[in-house]
């Protein structure tokens, strides 16, 4: 795994300025996942504050064995946990995650393309990006 992300690093050395920067743009927002939430459970952020009280309200109404919900979604059908209340709220309530990043590096796939994907969560980006690449 180690020589394919490498590889992948050479090839995205290789791009010309105005491609790195393009793909740069099509996956920063998910570099900026960090700075939205803040510091987890220990921030005084009032936007993760009211999303961890959306999550337990969920779970509230869901039960405590309620360990994962099926969503059918335009990412697929996953199983999402009953608190999450980013990736999951918006799969249960807008049938879809991400699609302008799958858009986005939908541009850089085809048949013959590789992925790896890091950090890949419940696969809400992973499994659409199966469709148009080999690996």
């Amino acid at each position: 795994m180690i020589n394919q992300f490498k590889n992948l690093l050479e090839k995205i050395s290789a791009l010309s300025d105005d491609k790195q920067l393009e793909l740069y743009t099509s996956i920063k927002p998910i570099l900026a996942y960090k700075d939205i939430l803040g510091d987890g459970e220990k921030s005084e952020n009032p936007k993760l504050k009211r999303m961890a009280g959306y999550g337990a309200y969920v779970k509230d109404i869901t039960g405590n064995y309620t360990h994962a919900l099926l969503v059918k979604s335009d990412n697929g059908n996953l199983a999402i946990d009953a608190e999450d209340c980013v990736v999951g709220y918006n799969l249960r309530n807008n049938e879809k995650y991400g699609a302008s990043e799958i858009q986005d590096i939908r541009k850089y796939l085809n048949g013959d393309s590789n992925v790896m994907i890091l950090g890949a969560h419940i696969g809400t980006l992973g499994i659409p990006y199966q469709d148009f690449a080999v690996k």
